[in-house]
């Protein structure tokens, strides 16, 4: 009896263990995915975006020359400057709530977030707002442009709403008969923009001169691009 108990537990062992290799490989997998390294520029407080950036970043948004990480244990780390609604949205939540998932900022304090539980709040175009309250599909992005009313949302299954994007990013959807492809989609307030598909495309539009240098530098490896005031900008990439 002593026998098979030993067995048995040696064989529990086992499997825990090829288990926790399961978890560690798809762990590494998802963050190598997401990009583990970054370039960035024009930010406030660039000290402080090099400590908080890492691999264990499951969300970043920039606003103003601001940002802001959400980590994959729900807790976040930002640089001066949120938007005042947001600010107060994180912090006044009592500490037993559900932590933050994911976060969108943009310039004029709009912001987005979502919360664990699947509660969200915003400030932002009365168009997004009115297409927030009746959907009923999972939000994967949300982008902010120049203009107050310009913004773009996609969804996870790949759907997306916008208004008054910028024109050259609209005649690129068009041009590539964009329909439920869509995996992220990023704006900035002079005109930028970055468009992402399921099957790893990527487009950039409205780009400066530094962050275009960037991107060619770092095309093949690219996970995403976000952009703020005065130019600036940070670049995710693998």
């Amino acid at each position: 009896r002593r026998k098979r108990e030993a067995e048995e537990e040696e064989e529990r062992a086992r499997r825990e263990a090829e288990e926790e290799e399961r978890r560690k490989r798809a762990e590494i997998d998802e963050r190598t995915a997401r990009g583990t390294r970054a370039k960035w520029g024009g930010l406030a407080e660039p000290g402080s975006v090099k400590n908080l950036f890492g691999s264990r970043v499951a969300c970043v948004a920039l606003g103003g020359t601001g940002a802001l990480f959400v980590f994959e244990n729900g807790e976040y780390g930002s640089t001066a400057g949120l938007p005042m609604g947001l600010h107060q949205r994180l912090g006044g939540r009592p500490g037993g709530d559900p932590p933050p998932d994911y976060v969108a900022m943009g310039s004029r304090g709009r912001y987005y977030v979502r919360f664990a539980d699947g509660a969200s709040a915003w400030d932002g175009p009365r168009r997004m707002g009115e297409e927030l309250r009746t959907t009923d599909r999972r939000v994967a992005t949300v982008a902010f442009g120049a203009l107050f009313d310009s913004y773009f949302i996609v969804y996870a299954d790949g759907w997306w709403n916008c208004g008054n994007i910028p024109r050259d990013l609209d005649e690129k959807i068009k041009a590539e008969t964009i329909g439920p492809d869509l995996v992220a989609v990023s704006l900035g307030p002079n005109g930028e923009w970055m468009m992402k598909t399921r099957d790893n495309k990527m487009w950039w539009g409205g780009l400066l001169p530094t962050v275009s240098a960037t991107v060619l530098e770092h095309k093949d490896t690219i996970t995403g691009t976000w952009f703020g005031d005065n130019g600036s900008y940070l670049i995710r990439h693998r």
